[in-house]
């Protein structure tokens, strides 16, 4: 999506993958969806878009950050947490992290809000979600 360098900073990699969230929230989500549809096709969008990196950690693709998903369009677990965290700030839909703990797992969820009461898992690694949804 956006050009970058191998030199750019942290900083800058975040400020590219923030840009990249806004401008997908405006093909992802429309004014008639609920925080329930915003969140379903968050968990589509990447699931479908962003395939599991399994490359060298070293090769400037940075599949930890919301940027390797975002802009370079691979993904790990924690860029997929980090991804959905932006991706969910920008359908104004209330997230908090949690980690389940399993061993040999990198797996990262994200509690999304949804209209009912309650919160709903979101691994996107994984391929789980237990919101209200037609996930793919």
């Amino acid at each position: 999506s956006g050009k970058w360098l191998p030199t750019d900073t942290t900083a800058q990699r975040e400020a590219m993958a923030k840009q990249e969230a806004k401008n997908l929230a405006q093909s992802l989500f429309t004014s008639e969806m609920n925080k329930a549809q915003k969140a379903e096709a968050v968990f589509n969008y990447l699931r479908l878009n962003v395939p599991t990196y399994t490359g060298a950690a070293t090769d400037g693709i940075y599949p930890t950050e919301a940027f390797g998903v975002l802009v370079c369009k691979k993904g790990s677990g924690a860029g997929y947490h980090a991804a959905v965290k932006l991706l969910c700030n920008e359908a104004g839909i209330a997230e908090r992290d949690a980690q389940n703990g399993k061993q040999g797992v990198d797996l990262y969820l994200d509690g999304v809000e949804g209209l009912t009461a309650g919160w709903y898992n979101m691994d996107v690694a994984n391929g789980t979600y237990d919101g209200p949804r037609n996930v793919l």
